[in-house]
């Protein structure tokens, strides 16, 4: 909205996208990353982007992790009866 708006109000604007996938496993992190390269280097922000790959790498392995888990077929004991009330 404030891209919109901006013409009136006389202001100069930009909008930078970043591609992302319509997944809710997905977040987009690599894509916000790419957006923050690009700031950094206009702005000279000095971000530390090592210390933000690691984290990505966290996050992308704990979603695997998380993901595989769920996926996971429940194994019921023997003595485990099933039912289901409809």
């Amino acid at each position: 909205m404030l891209i919109g708006l901006s013409k009136e109000y006389e202001m100069h604007a930009i909008c930078l996208l970043a591609q992302t996938f319509g997944h809710p496993n997905y977040l987009g992190i690599k894509g916000a990353r790419e957006l923050l390269k690009v700031l950094d280097d206009k702005f000279k922000f000095n971000i530390d982007f090592k210390s933000l790959n690691d984290e990505i790498k966290d996050i992308e392995k704990e979603i695997k992790n998380k993901t595989q888990e769920m996926t996971r077929p429940t194994k019921l004991k023997p003595e485990q009866e099933v039912s289901y009330i409809g």
